[in-house]
């Protein structure tokens, strides 16, 4: 007689093959997830070190994110996208939500005199939120954090299905990595009110028009600051 598998025995080696396959790739998706948000802590490190660099350099704030590229205080652009952004370019969406007037690809700043700042030859693809173009009263109040200040987000590793016609701030919830003044890169757990959701009052409309920016007063402190900020005094 010859030996042979029975069917339970064949369906019990199958089942254990597709079991270990699960977690196998359960633990190469958690890798994946792990490197991506390594990536990213190392790009909004050299972001705060390029932020240093400028203030060094021209002793006021950029406008932009992207002017630490433009004017040399980082090498690359690539240090803007992070790993995880499916959108290319995940801030250039948005940006405007976040109660800033000076958009990133825009790349003439104000009252730039540098000699050596050269037009890039595409626009760079920004996935970072940051606050430079606050107006000046919004900046100062974030300045005064001191070390605790925020310069760029990512809100990327957060929980969250944007919808690609009306991508809007609030469409991550949960995980943020945050860039701060002391050059410390931190983890924060950022959610928004689901009562006021910005764009939820346009999105079943015809016309295609971006989410409303933020009102001054009410722009998204809590992603680059951990205590409340006052608004300003009319």
């Amino acid at each position: 007689m010859r030996s042979a598998f029975t069917l339970v025995e064949l369906l019990t080696v199958i089942a254990i093959i597709a079991i270990l396959a699960t977690l196998l790739s359960s633990g190469l998706a958690s890798a994946k997830k792990a490197s991506q948000r390594a990536r990213c802590t190392s790009n909004l490190r050299q972001i705060s070190v390029g932020f240093h660099l400028y203030l060094d350099d021209y002793d006021k704030r950029p406008l932009r994110l992207t002017a630490l590229f433009d004017h040399g205080q980082l090498p690359a652009r690539d240090v803007f996208l992070c790993p995880s952004d499916r959108y290319g370019g995940w801030a250039d969406r948005i940006q405007s939500q976040v109660g800033s007037d000076t958009l990133d690809n825009s790349w003439a700043e104000s009252g730039s005199t540098s000699k050596t700042a050269q037009p890039p030859i595409a626009p760079v693809r920004l996935s970072y939120l940051h606050p430079l173009g606050w107006d000046d009263d919004s900046w100062q109040q974030l300045s005064k954090k001191g070390s605790q200040a925020g310069i760029a987000a990512c809100q990327l590793h957060g929980l969250g299905r944007p919808n690609p016609d009306f991508p809007s701030l609030h469409d991550f919830q949960g995980l943020v990595l945050r860039a701060q003044w002391d050059g410390a890169v931190v983890k924060r757990q950022v959610f928004w009110d689901n009562n006021v959701m910005a764009g939820s009052d346009i999105r079943n409309h015809e016309t295609f028009a971006p989410p409303p920016a933020m009102a001054t007063e009410d722009k998204p402190w809590q992603l680059f600051s951990d205590e409340p900020i006052q608004a300003p005094t009319p």
